[in-house]
């Protein structure tokens, strides 16, 4: 049977363009993750997971947003399908050492840690997965250990030197986070300035540049980098509350009520930016 090259033009670019989409779905989900639209996200990453069902990062992703949420056993359920779906790909061994270091067993996160490096040992993936699991316990309390500062810095300068073109902004973001969260804002301000160069798109660093100077009292130079962001995109939920968080803390240092009320105004728009979740 004789096949015109318009049928086959047509159907590889059917074949890219499905490819696209699946490409571009997996980048939206991370987009929701980020915007802090969670339920969006555990929506869109469960169909990838039954229509890419090799595909080894869906599962990690939507691993990840069960562990924001609280949900550790679901977390670990999925990390352990991610594992079996897609043996090679190490970031759901590193989730599963993040579901435990959040469940307080350390012993079995190195072993998880461990597997991941074992699995891929060449792939800056593995330990920017490796760094961000030590940092995620960011709200220690008696229940959960402090962020390992030393193990996530040392995992992800050792992401940023295997990213030896820099075409990852988590590896920065991530880095930044690491000292932020220290309160060395002095040592986190140059990796989040570095994201702006990767991905102009991405407004998370900048956010987190604002809540550093809000963090500091720098009202007006935080009150001026979060409206930046808001600027450059207006649906970026998380600016605002940061935005409002800043106008609040603001308000108790004098008697500007006006302050105060915008704070709270800048709330509700993080709330309808986002699912209203209990999360939210």
């Amino acid at each position: 049977m004789k096949i015109s090259k318009k049928a086959i033009t047509l159907n590889v670019g059917l074949v890219l363009m499905g490819s696209a989409v699946f490409a571009q779905s997996l980048n939206d989900a991370k987009k929701a993750i980020d915007a802090e639209q969670y339920q969006k996200a555990t929506s869109m990453l469960k169909t990838l997971v039954n229509s890419q069902a090799s595909n080894g990062d869906n599962f990690y992703n939507l691993g990840l947003v069960y562990l924001r949420t609280g949900y550790i056993d679901s977390a670990r359920a999925v990390f352990t399908k991610g594992t079996t779906a897609d043996p090679k790909n190490a970031s759901n061994f590193a989730g599963l050492g993040q579901a435990d270091l959040l469940s307080n067993n350390a012993t079995s996160a190195k072993t998880n840690f461990d597997k991941a490096v074992s699995v891929a040992p060449k792939d800056y993936k593995t330990y920017l997965a490796i760094g961000k699991a030590y940092l995620a316990q960011d709200k220690p309390s008696e229940d959960v250990s402090k962020p390992d500062f030393a193990n996530a810095i040392t995992n992800l300068t050792k992401a940023d030197e295997l990213d030896a073109k820099d075409k990852d902004a988590e590896v920065f973001i991530s880095l930044g986070d690491a000292y932020a969260l220290q309160k060395k804002n002095s040592e986190a301000i140059g990796p989040y300035f570095r994201v702006a160069d990767i991905d102009p798109t991405n407004r998370r660093a900048g956010t987190q540049v604002g809540k550093m100077y809000k963090e500091a009292r720098s009202f007006p130079e935080g009150e001026a980098e979060l409206n930046k962001v808001i600027a450059a995109d207006a649906n970026y939920g998380p600016a605002y509350r940061e935005l409002g968080e800043l106008y609040l803390q603001w308000s108790s240092f004098g008697t500007d009520k006006e302050k105060a009320a915008k704070g709270v105004e800048l709330y509700k728009k993080y709330m309808d930016l986002t699912d209203k979740s209990l999360e939210s």
